[in-house]
């Protein structure tokens, strides 16, 4: 497939492109609808090795945000089956509309964190796996949380804790704030994590809304 076929004369349009060029495993053909000069990288082919494996169908398109510059839209697709949704900046180069950034995007994660959501839901995998090294190096150094303690992290291991969702809250120029959803031990709780890129991997920069360590 080749997106000369498809005039991406809207952000649903390329979208729709995007899904089907990842079902055909089509990686040029996906890198296509990247935008040159964005903040998103083109899928290397390391990234793109899981792809082949996976039924992907586009099931739906929403747009969040439309402003006179970009759109920000949420791409709802079946991967084997399973139902999830990205989120994506689209922007209008040379009258065709290319995805500009992965606010909450598709990646294998073998390059690092590539989203907020990403490094949230494995930040909460750590904690329920009890893993304090691995949890602690998703908090930036220099930011404003600071690591768990070892006192901090003795009471997760009596708990359970379940990645629900994330919502973005606040998009700034350099970070973004957003709220992760989780259950622990079946109880439904929110905590807000502000999230900043730090050599181009998403890192937990601080807890402007409380974090799970003052749970403890």
């Amino acid at each position: 497939m080749s997106t000369d076929q498809v005039i991406s004369s809207s952000p649903q349009a390329t979208a729709e492109t995007y899904v089907r060029a990842l079902d055909d495993a089509d990686r040029d053909a996906t890198n296509e609808l990247v935008a040159n000069g964005g903040p998103l990288e083109t899928w290397s082919e390391t990234e793109f090795e899981w792809v082949a494996a996976f039924d992907i169908d586009f099931v739906g398109f929403e747009t969040v945000e439309d402003d006179d510059a970009s759109v920000i839209g949420d791409i709802t697709m079946a991967i084997g089956g399973n139902t999830d949704t990205v989120r994506y900046r689209f922007r209008r180069v040379e009258d065709e509309w290319l995805i500009w950034a992965a606010l909450d995007g598709l990646r294998s994660g073998t390059a690092g964190y590539t989203s907020p959501r990403s490094v949230a839901r494995s930040y909460i995998e750590r904690v329920d796996s009890g893993d304090q090294d691995a949890a602690n190096a998703m908090i930036a150094d220099a930011g404003e949380l600071g690591p768990w303690s070892a006192d901090e992290f003795d009471w997760v291991g009596a708990f359970d804790f379940e990645f629900i969702a994330f919502e973005m809250v606040e998009e700034g120029e350099v970070d973004v704030v957003g709220d992760v959803t989780i259950a622990i031990d079946g109880n439904t709780n929110t905590v807000r994590y502000r999230f900043r890129t730090i050599e181009d991997e998403w890192l937990i920069w601080g807890a402007p809304g409380g974090s799970l360590q003052s749970s403890c």
